[in-house]
């Protein structure tokens, strides 16, 4: 949501969409089992795997790593879980400069102070 209340959604192609949703089917079908907690995130999926047997975690996380490169995703890593990451190039750094290019003008740089926390 920008300053004035206006909201921005960075498009995402359909095709994109397509991919994630039977990405996300297929890791359900292939590597869902007990202790999995599976988000779907629209274009983004996590796979969970923390309370997965010890002995089961490698071999579903290399499977869940082959599935999300396969459909052309990026692999994000994170504690006991594993995210796919659409090859949209759209982040927080980059939402910033959208607003404040929207907000402020091409001279924002010169009227206004950002300030990260």
């Amino acid at each position: 949501i920008l300053p004035d209340c206006s909201q921005y959604t960075h498009p995402v192609p359909a095709d994109l969409l397509h991919r994630a949703t039977s990405l996300f089917n297929q890791i359900q079908e292939e590597c869902f089992e007990d202790g999995v907690i599976l988000e779907n995130k629209g274009v983004q999926l996590t796979y969970h795997y923390r309370n997965v047997a010890e002995e089961r975690r490698e071999v579903l996380v290399r499977r869940v790593k082959e599935l999300i490169e396969r459909a052309g995703f990026r692999v994000g890593l994170a504690h006991h879980a594993i995210e796919s990451k659409p090859p949209i190039f759209w982040d927080k750094g980059r939402a910033v400069m959208f607003i404040l290019h929207h907000q402020f003008g091409k001279d924002w740089p010169r009227r206004v102070q950002p300030i990260y926390i």
